[in-house]
């Protein structure tokens, strides 16, 4: 048959219960405003969808298309970069004692990212394949637009990657 169309579907549940240490603690940072934090939640849930329709014409040409989302429970303290309210520095891990200049990205403590990827490939011979694979993101870390407190937009996450396959 000279044309293929395949499709997958996932769809992902994890339930992550914290620590007596952390459920419920106030951090002793702030956000981008200088606003405290919330407390964390003493037990957080993500869920993933995953949806792909792939056709290959000839099992020489294809393309695909694809959709993720990822979305669960906001918590602020346990996802969120913060401030040092005293240094004014950003820390690196939302639960570190230290601070870092390094950006963790997440000033909502949201985890909900969406997208879509599109692929074309091209099998030229039976072990061989080369491809073109875009992502783009139309929220990330949960936002379309400054996601982290510091003016990084979802779509600054797109990516462009080219690839060949080979299979032995």
């Amino acid at each position: 048959d000279p044309h293929t169309v395949t499709a997958q579907f996932a769809f992902m549940t994890s339930r992550q219960r914290l620590p007596a240490s952390l459920a419920g603690q106030v951090p002793a940072y702030v956000d981008a405003s200088g606003n405290p934090l919330a407390p964390s939640n003493g037990q957080d849930t993500n869920h993933v969808l995953r949806l792909k329709a792939t056709y290959t014409y000839q099992a020489r040409y294809g393309l695909s298309l694809g959709f993720f989302q990822l979305t669960g429970t906001s918590d602020t303290a346990y996802l969120s970069a913060g401030f040092d309210p005293v240094t004014g520095t950003v820390t690196s891990d939302p639960n570190a004692s230290a601070p870092s200049t390094r950006v963790y990205g997440n000033a909502t403590g949201s985890p909900n990212t969406r997208g879509a990827t599109a692929e074309v490939f091209w099998t030229p011979i039976q072990n061989l394949r080369l491809g073109l694979q875009y992502t783009g993101y139309s929220q990330f870390n949960g936002a379309s637009h400054n996601y982290d407190g510091f003016g990084r937009n979802a779509s600054d996450n797109n990516s462009l990657f080219a690839y060949a396959w080979l299979a032995y």
